[in-house]
């Protein structure tokens, strides 16, 4: 996969609880991952478009993979402003709470469609 499916990966599977700019994987992500030869870089010539580096995950990425996602995860803090402002909402009138309402269900629309595949049916 290129870095810009790599963002768009991201973009579409993760960037909800984790956020990552274009720059993080092109640049610090990338260059960290394949010096420690967990990715592997290779160079598709095209024809009429600028050629593609693509990457792949190597079996000693996999490895790492498994090893992170096998060890507890560590406190996080978060800051959820959507929160906050629903917990306060009854301090503003009921058309402007219906209103917020509607634009973040509206935002929020497509988060749970990404992730059908985790709970087999």
């Amino acid at each position: 996969m290129t870095g810009y499916d790599m963002k768009k990966g991201i973009s579409l599977r993760v960037s909800h609880f984790w956020d990552l700019s274009y720059e993080q994987i092109k640049i610090r992500s990338r260059t960290r991952l394949k010096k420690g030869g967990l990715i592997v870089k290779k160079v598709v010539i095209e024809t009429r478009d600028p050629n593609r580096k693509v990457y792949s995950i190597t079996e000693t990425g996999l490895e790492k993979l498994r090893r992170w996602l096998n060890k507890s995860a560590r406190k996080e803090s978060h800051k959820y402003e959507v929160l906050v402002k629903l917990f306060f909402g009854n301090q503003t009138s009921q058309t402007q709470r219906c209103n917020f309402y509607t634009r973040i269900i509206r935002l929020n629309s497509g988060i749970y469609s990404h992730y059908h595949w985790i709970v087999p049916t």
